[in-house]
């Protein structure tokens, strides 16, 4: 990765010569002033499944990645996958100070963060998922009937608070056979306080903004207590019109956490097209599903 005016040409110039990681550190460190002695290394890799290209790209800091930095990859990548016509790119940062996996996966409409404790492996840890998305044949629909059936044969509870998705999670899942019986229950909690009536703690609102991963997992807690149910989520976000009483919070983005008996998961959308409402949440509850149907399969 390089400068933004270098950004796209970089990626190309390591696509076609694979230039050693000691070239590609040098480059980077001499040309971004932003990133000065904090890279270590990076490199690239493309994957073909079944005719989807899928490609991985990822650096190696010494500390976590800054956003102005994030937003000029971001650009080069997205540009990246148009060009090339892929399905995802998977970027990750991985941040050796603090052992910590940032991992975002660029697709055609959204942008989907994933932040893990630990340095995961690409080939190990990230691609096999990513793999299993891409040859998975199941429909949205028919991931959702799938987690409905292992709730049920494991007579387990799912209970959601939403505010981005207002209750459309909650719906699909009671639309499918079975659905009833496994929603312990459904809260919908668009204001702040909403949030805070349902256990969402005032002091995570004001410190970091009704708009985060931060309330997003406070959403899923407050669930969990509330109800004792094996599998909690909670969704926050903006979806396009201006919140009066939350000014300064980036539009067309949600959080989501998603806990159950054994494992926890933050991730954050963003949305790269302007589509009608509707479409915005139906796009959140896919990647909600994805990830929960991965989680528990």
């Amino acid at each position: 990765m390089r400068k933004v005016a270098n950004d796209i040409n970089t990626l190309k110039e390591v696509q076609e010569t694979r230039d050693s990681e000691a070239s590609m550190k040098h480059n980077l460190m001499s040309e971004d002033k932003f990133m000065t002695e904090q890279d270590i290394s990076n490199g690239q890799k493309w994957y073909n499944y079944n005719g989807k290209k899928v490609g991985s790209a990822y650096i190696k800091l010494c500390g976590a990645p800054k956003e102005i930095q994030l937003q000029k990859w971001y650009v080069a990548l997205i540009e990246e996958l148009q060009k090339t016509q892929g399905e995802m790119l998977i970027f990750i940062v991985f941040d050796m100070k603090n052992s910590v996996t940032f991992e975002y996966q660029i697709m055609k409409d959204t942008i989907k963060e994933t932040v893990s404790q630990g340095i995961l492996s690409i080939e190990k840890d990230i691609m096999p998922k990513i793999e299993a998305r891409c040859l998975e044949k199941r429909t949205t629909k028919e991931k959702i009937e799938a987690i409905v059936k292992y709730l049920i044969m494991n007579r387990n509870k799912i209970a959601t608070m939403e505010s981005y998705t207002v209750g459309l999670l909650a719906s699909e899942i009671t639309n499918i056979s079975g659905g009833l019986e496994v929603l312990q229950e459904s809260y919908i909690a668009c204001s702040n306080k909403s949030k805070i009536k349902f256990g969402v703690a005032e002091d995570i609102i004001k410190t970091y903004t009704v708009y985060s991963a931060e309330v997003a997992t406070s959403m899923a807690n407050a669930v969990k207590k509330n109800t004792n149910a094996d599998i909690t989520i909670g969704v926050t976000g903006q979806i396009g019109s201006v919140d009066p009483y939350n000014f300064g919070c980036k539009n067309n983005s949600a959080w989501y956490s998603i806990s159950t008996p054994n494992k926890a998961s933050v991730c954050k959308i963003s949305i790269l097209k302007e589509l009608p409402h509707l479409d915005k949440k139906k796009i959140v509850i896919r990647e909600i599903v994805e990830t929960l149907y991965k989680m528990i399969y």
